[in-house]
This record gives C-alpha cells, sequence and structure tokens, in this order.
C-alpha cells in the first residue's frame, strides 16, 4: 500500500534530489529558459546566461543538440529585437 507521502511522485522517485544542481543553476538564473520552444527542429530551449566565445550563446535545441549560437541568431529565434 502507497501511504501519503509516498504518492508523490517526486518523493517517490527522489526528483529532487537527482536534478539538484542543474535545478539550483536554473534558478540562480545561470540557465535560461525558454518555456514556449517547441521540443523538435531549431527552437532553443535552453541558453547560458552569459555570451560565450565569439559573442555566441551556448544553446540546447528543440532537437536534442547542442550549438553555440550568433547574438543576431539568437535574438531573431527567441523574437527578442
Amino acid at each position: 500500500m502507497i501511504t501519503r507521502s509516498e504518492s508523490n511522485p517526486r518523493k517517490l522517485f527522489g526528483v529532487h534530489q537527482n536534478y539538484g544542481p542543474i535545478r539550483d543553476a536554473v534558478k540562480e538564473g545561470y540557465y535560461q529558459m525558454n518555456l514556449k520552444a517547441r521540443l523538435e527542429g531549431g527552437d532553443i530551449i535552453c541558453w547560458e546566461r552569459d555570451i560565450d566565445i565569439g559573442d555566441r550563446y551556448l544553446c540546447v535545441m528543440g532537437d536534442g543538440s547542442v550549438d553555440y549560437v550568433s547574438l543576431a541568431d539568437w535574438k531573431k529565434a527567441l523574437g527578442k529585437p
């Protein structure tokens, strides 16, 4: 029988423990997330807050790839002026 405390999937599977460092980095703003992104194709799902090599952001794309995106392409993909 599952008790009330075990009925919460986060507690049952220990999600709060497994993703601690990544969750903390998102919470602190180091990783930024695009909650409107489609999980397919070239949509940008997530990126590092700080611009990296050669004025590029390190981004995770909807198709699962990770790539550096220029500032201009990053702005265009996220609809920023």
